[in-house]
């Protein structure tokens, strides 16, 4: 894998979306899910050591080993299932320079991790791009209801 793209441009940023699709795809495509796993490590650091669109300045790509994650654990691999009967949410974060980010809520992802249920929203992206859309994390304090 070489750097293909490697200025900040409009063709590079459409470059790593289509390489991080590609990505996940290869990974739901496994039928072994240690070795998926083990892809996506390694397609992922790839892309931050040497993708224009990386988060990390040239000065860090040079330097850069790889990203850290926790040991693959297959007791936190969590198939889930949609439930589109949700009360509509519609959010706006703010974007520095770019105006607002609106998500529709259409689902909710229900899953179990080790010892609890859990649930996740999933949003529709109204603006730029569309697509789907959910967070592990948010801050509040950049989000809010419509």
């Amino acid at each position: 894998m070489t750097q293909l793209v490697p200025s900040k441009s409009l063709l590079a940023l459409a470059h790593w979306r289509c390489s991080t699709a590609e990505m996940y795809a290869l990974v739901r495509q496994s039928e072994n899910p240690f070795q998926a796993w083990q892809l996506f490590v390694k397609r992922r650091t790839h892309l931050f050591k040497v993708h224009g669109q990386s988060p990390l300045d040239p000065g860090q790509q040079a330097s850069f080993r790889s990203l850290i994650y926790y040991p693959y654990d297959p007791a936190f691999r969590v198939m889930g299932q949609l439930d589109h009967d949700v009360e509509t949410m519609e959010l706006a974060i703010d974007l520095a320079g770019d105006d607002l980010l609106r998500l529709k809520r259409i689902a909710t992802i229900n899953f179990e991790v080790p010892s609890q249920r859990a649930r996740l929203s999933l949003f529709w992206v109204q603006g730029y791009g569309r697509g789907l859309f959910f967070t592990l994390q948010r801050s509040d304090e950049s989000i809010r209801k419509l």
